[in-house]
C-alpha cells in the first residue's frame, strides 16, 4: 500500500498505531480494527494542535484519506481522487435537495432552510456486515437504495440480496474513507464514544466497520424521518433540526459507483487488470462475464489529459493511461483510484496479493520510481479548481514538510512536538523474521537492496 501511494503521487503516508499491542486494549474482541478509530482520532487531535510542527500541522478544512494498511493498492493520482470526491459530493447534495424538496441551489448565498450535507465518503460493498449480534446494528433494511444504474447487473439486479453478484453496492466497507479533517474528527469522536458505551454495557464489538455502519444507518433513519415529517406539511424549526443533526448527521455518504475505492470482496469476478487500449482484451473480458453489449471502451473521460506518474517522472514521457494495466470493473466501468484486494473466497486474497502485484502499472518501474520519489522537490498543488464568478481558486496541497520528508512517516504522540512525524526507511517497515531480503519479494528485479533517501535497505 505504502509504495503504491508514494509512486502514484500522494503525500507521504502516515502510519498510526505503529508497534501497538492490541491485546492490551480494552474490549480486545475487535482487536486492531477498533484501533483504526481511537488511533486515527488521536493522530488527528494531535496533528491539528499547537504541538504539531507548522509544516505538518493540519487544519479543519484539509482533506484526509484513511485506508487499511495491508491489502489496498493505489493506482490513480490524487488529482483524480479529489476530483471524483468533489463530483460525488456535488451529485449527492443535488440528490439530497431533491429528496428534501428544496428548490434553492446548493451554491446560493440565500439559504434559509436546513439541508443535510455530504462531506465524508466511505467505500461500499454488496453485503451488509457485520450483523447485529456482533456488537453493532447497521440497520440493513433501513438504508437507501443505490443511485447507480438500476440494471447494473442485468434484469435481475437487486432481486435477491443473497446473490451478491447481482446486488448493487450500498453497504459500508470501512477499508477506505475520506473527508475534511474537522468533519472526520467529529465522526471518529462519536465512533469512539459508541465503542466506549458498548464496552461499558459489556458488548463485544467485532470491528470498526460495524460502528461506522451503525452511524450511517442512524443518520439515514433520522434523515428519512425528517423528510416524512417535512412532507406531511408540518413545520420543523431549523434550530431544532440542527440540534438533532448534531447528534445523528455526520455528513456521511457512500461511494456507490466505486470510482474512488473498489473493495473486491463479494464482487470477486467483476474486474481485472487490463490495458484499456487493448480492444481485444476488453471484448474478451465482457464475453467472459456475459456483459452484452460490452460497457468498457477505453479510458474514462475524467482521466483524459491527466499525465501518468511514469510520464511526470521522465521514465516514459509517452506513457498514456490507455497503455498501462489498470484494475477495471467491467460491469460498473469503474477504474478506481484505490483497489481493496479483500476478496477472500477460496483463498483469493493471498493469491491476488502475490500474483496481481506484478500486474500493476508501477511494478516494472518500482525501484526507479521509489528512488526518484525519495529526492527533495518543490511542491505543486495536488489538484486545483478555478474559482467561478469572482471566487478564489481552490487548491489542494501536500503538507509543506513533504518537500523534504519524502518517505513514509510514523505518528508517535510523545515525539510530535520535538520531532514532528519522523520518517521510516524501508528496512524498518518491511523486514520481519524470515523476510530480511524483502526487496527480492517486492521488487523482484534481481538488483539487490534498495537505495533511497540517503539510506540503504541492506542485508541484516
Amino acid at each position: 500500500m505504502l509504495m503504491s501511494a508514494l509512486v502514484s503521487g500522494y503525500p507521504s503516508p502516515v502510519i498510526v498505531n505503529w508497534g501497538r499491542d492490541f491485546h492490551k486494549s480494552p474490549g480486545w474482541f475487535g482487536g486492531s480494527h477498533l484501533g483504526k478509530i481511537d488511533g486515527t482520532l488521536e493522530f488527528l487531535d494531535a496533528i491539528t494542535s499547537d504541538q504539531a510542527p507548522k509544516d505538518e500541522r493540519l487544519g479543519p478544512d484539509d482533506l484526509i484519506l484513511v485506508v487499511d494498511a495491508y491489502d489496498l493498492w493505489f493506482q490513480l493520482p490524487p488529482s483524480l481522487l479529489i476530483r471524483r470526491y468533489m463530483a460525488q459530493n456535488f451529485a449527492a447534495e443535488e440528490r439530497i435537495r431533491k429528496q428534501w424538496g428544496i428548490s434553492t441551489p446548493w451554491f446560493s448565498s440565500n439559504k434559509t432552510e436546513f439541508v443535510p450535507k455530504q462531506s465524508i465518503i466511505i467505500s461500499t460493498q454488496k453485503k451488509c456486515w457485520p450483523k447485529p449480534d456482533l456488537g453493532s446494528d447497521p440497520h440493513c433494511d433501513e438504508l437507501p437504495e443505490s443511485p447507480a444504474r438500476e440494471d447494473l447487473y442485468g434484469p435481475h439486479t437487486d432481486e435477491d440480496p443473497e446473490q451478491f453478484h447481482d446486488v448493487r453496492p450500498r453497504y459500508v466497507n470501512s477499508g477506505s474513507f475520506m473527508g475534511p479533517v474537522g468533519d472526520m474528527r467529529r465522526l471518529l469522536r462519536r465512533a469512539q464514544e459508541k465503542v466506549e458505551e458498548k464496552r461499558a454495557a459489556g458488548i463485544n464489538i467485532f470491528s470498526d466497520q460495524g460502528i461506522f455502519a451503525e452511524m450511517f444507518g442512524e443518520q439515514e433513519m433520522w434523515r428519512a424521518s425528517k423528510r416524512r415529517y417535512h412532507a406531511s406539511g408540518k413545520i420543523i424549526q431549523d434550530a431544532e433540526l440542527e440540534i438533532e443533526a448534531d447528534h445523528f448527521d455526520y455528513g456521511i455518504g457512500l461511494d456507490y459507483i466505486q470510482d474512488l475505492f473498489t473493495p473486491t470482496v463479494f464482487e470477486e469476478d467483476d474486474g481485472e487488470y487490463v490495458i484499456l487500449r487493448n480492444t481485444t482484451a476488453l471484448q474478451k473480458a465482457a464475453e467472459d462475464r456475459v456483459i452484452i453489449p460490452p460497457r468498457v471502451y477505453g479510458v474514462p473521460e475524467d482521466m483524459l489529459g491527466i499525465r501518468t506518474p511514469l510520464s511526470e517522472a521522465g521514465i516514459d514521457t509517452q506513457a498514456d493511461w490507455a497503455d498501462l494495466p489498470l484494475y477495471t470493473d467491467f460491469w460498473s466501468t469503474s477504474v478506481p483510484a484505490i483497489v481493496h484486494h479483500n476478496a477472500h473466497r477460496n483463498g483469493l486474497k493471498g493469491q491476488r496479493l502475490s500474483g496481481w502485484w506484478k500486474e500493476t502499472w508501477f511494478f516494472p518501474h518500482l525501484r526507479r520510481l521509489l528512488e526518484l520519489h525519495s529526492q527533495p522537490k518543490s511542491l505543486e498543488p495536488l489538484f486545483k479548481v478555478s474559482g467561478q464568478n469572482g471566487a478564489k481558486d481552490l487548491s489542494f496541497w501536500a503538507p509543506a514538510a513533504d518537500a523534504t520528508k519524502r518517505n513514509t512517516r510514523i505518528f508517535d504522540k510523545e515525539k510530535l512536538k520535538d520531532a514532528g512525524l519522523p520518517e521510516s526507511d524501508w528496512d524498518g517497515l518491511c523486514i520481519k523474521e524470515g523476510h530480511e531480503d524483502w526487496w527480492s519479494e517486492i521488487l523482484q528485479d534481481d538488483e539487490g537492496p534498495l537505495h533511497v533517501g540517503g539510506s540503504t535497505a541492506s542485508e541484516s
